[in-house]
């Protein structure tokens, strides 16, 4: 990070650095150097100890995104929703979780990042059998379709449709005036 940067201008450097790199842009073909230089990338986006004002964005994008996660991702990609969002903010997602930044640059099925606590980077590892990898023209349209599939799998609240009523039978009601010490069954 250059020292006239901010941190947020950093996280947005990475960001396109990672959108532009080998590992997303010739995926699924995978090698060690593309593991290795998407990494150096990443880990370089993360906070520095004892810089406050990196401390303080990861604490801020942390404890937004585990307060609601979905809400927060949706939030990050501007879409018919929310038009006044602004583009520059997808590289928070790197302060989140593996599994989210897995998810922006779709590669799933093709990486998993550790997190590893002792040396606190991320640790790349490659999903695809190096041997016998997939075929690059079918494989994005596969993971698409399975992408599709799993959202529209997912359990949604219903809308329009009225709640049911519980089984328990209605109270008689009667004509009787109760005073205040009555109680509830007489």
């Amino acid at each position: 990070m250059s020292g006239n940067d901010s941190y947020f201008e950093h996280l947005q450097k990475c960001y396109n650095q990672l959108r532009r790199s080998r590992l997303v842009k010739q995926s699924p073909v995978v090698s060690d150097d593309s593991l290795q230089h998407f990494a150096r990338i990443l880990n370089s986006a993360l906070p520095r100890a004892g810089v406050a004002e990196e401390e303080l964005v990861d604490r801020f994008v942390k404890a937004q995104y585990f307060w609601n996660p979905r809400g927060y991702i949706r939030g990050l990609h501007p879409n018919r929703d929310n038009k006044n969002m602004r583009k520059d903010a997808r590289c928070c997602v790197l302060l989140t979780i593996g599994l989210e930044i897995v998810r922006e640059f779709e590669l799933e099925r093709v990486v998993h990042l550790n997190w590893n606590k002792d040396t606190r980077e991320y640790e790349v590892v490659s999903l695809i059998d190096a041997a016998n990898p997939p075929d690059p023209k079918t494989f994005h349209a596969e993971q698409r379709a399975a992408r599709a599939e799993r959202n529209n799998n997912r359990k949604r609240r219903p809308t329009d449709e009225a709640v049911p009523e519980a089984d328990t039978p209605e109270p008689e009601e009667t004509n009787e005036k109760k005073s205040w010490g009555d109680s509830p069954t007489n």
